[in-house]
């Protein structure tokens, strides 16, 4: 009698998957994050934060004044949360003028007409969804497989509900960079699994778009050019060919975990956006990579149905975490 196994995949796990093999063990099986923050990915956290405070307090009938007031206090928070020490310093200089805190106040307070002016009706913020994405079974186990994430909102704008999802960067928004989101992995699994659980058609995705970048000391772009909205419809025959697509990713997920045999990627996945967060482990002898980990690393869970989707965990905790989980694995 094969055991029967849940097993919870998301965009983030696809997508570390898909960039290399290895990467995906040591962030899903091994749960190792850097012990080190990192501004960027703080940065993003802490505006997020602030949007959805303000969408919240829209929502529930806050005028303007009060929803950004409430996503001032909520972003400044989330600020002394999430970002690393050097960015908090009252001493010295901050470290990246971009993501100081200084500045992504004058960015939120410059994304607030730019959000009253999308003329929004919020019906979901921060919604998380779990779907059944069928059941797939090896010679090992018969796993029921759910398929989860968490939205930034569900809007409506004319008449036509849209999955919004906020996206932050430090590169120049271009036309082809607006481009790349047509094959978004979480835009379309987002707008699948919206539809299959809301009553609601939903018409298509929105990206909205805030380019983190310091005030231009002479001439530069105005604070109202930072942002940018990118509509995204797709037909049945696209979520269809995503939803094979994405089946097949996870089938190879399942028959690396069994094996326990993660393919090194050792290729441009490596030095993308500054190196892959795990490479200090992997370019190092194989025989000392237990002491960086020991050094460098801490773990934290990745639950992707959970509001809080990382919290921390010991190695004791993580070990019994894996034994539970593994096929056959009993405590």
């Amino acid at each position: 009698m094969k055991p029967e196994l849940s097993l919870i995949i998301d965009a983030h796990m696809i997508g570390l998957f898909r960039d290399c093999e290895e990467k995906y063990n040591k962030r899903i099986n091994q749960l190792l994050v850097p012990k080190k923050i990192n501004g960027a990915t703080g940065s993003g956290i802490t505006f997020h934060e602030a949007v959805a405070t303000y969408r919240r307090m829209r929502q529930g009938g806050a005028g303007t004044s009060d929803a950004y007031n409430g996503g001032l206090f909520k972003l400044r928070e989330a600020y002394r949360k999430e970002m690393p020490p050097e960015f908090t310093d009252p001493i010295n200089p901050c470290p990246d003028e971009r993501r100081s805190l200084a500045n992504l106040e004058r960015i939120f307070e410059g994304f607030i007409p730019f959000e009253e002016g999308q003329k929004y009706t919020y019906h979901y913020i921060e919604q998380s969804m779990g779907i059944s994405f069928g059941t797939i079974e090896t010679d090992k186990a018969i796993y029921s497989i759910i398929y989860g994430g968490i939205i930034d909102a569900v809007v409506e704008q004319q008449g036509c509900i849209f999955v919004d999802d906020v996206k932050t960067t430090t590169i120049n928004i271009s036309q082809a960079y607006k481009d790349s989101f047509r094959l978004s992995q979480a835009m379309k699994g987002y707008i699948f699994g919206m539809r299959e659980l809301l009553p609601k058609v939903i018409y298509g995705g929105m990206i909205s778009l805030a380019w983190f970048q310091k005030e231009a000391k002479t001439k530069g772009k105005h604070l109202n050019e930072y942002f940018h909205s990118v509509p995204l419809t797709f037909n049945d025959e696209q979520i269809s060919e995503w939803y094979a697509n994405t089946s097949l990713t996870i089938r190879k997920i399942i028959t690396a975990d069994e094996n326990a045999i993660w393919q090194m990627s050792q290729g441009s996945a490596c030095s993308t956006y500054n190196g892959c967060t795990f490479k200090e482990i992997c370019w190092t002898t194989p025989s000392v990579r237990e002491r960086i980990i020991d050094t460098d690393f801490t773990r934290r869970t990745w639950t992707p149905l959970e509001e809080v989707r990382s919290k921390p965990i010991t190695s004791e905790e993580w070990r019994h975490w894996l034994l539970a989980r593994s096929v056959g694995g009993e405590e």
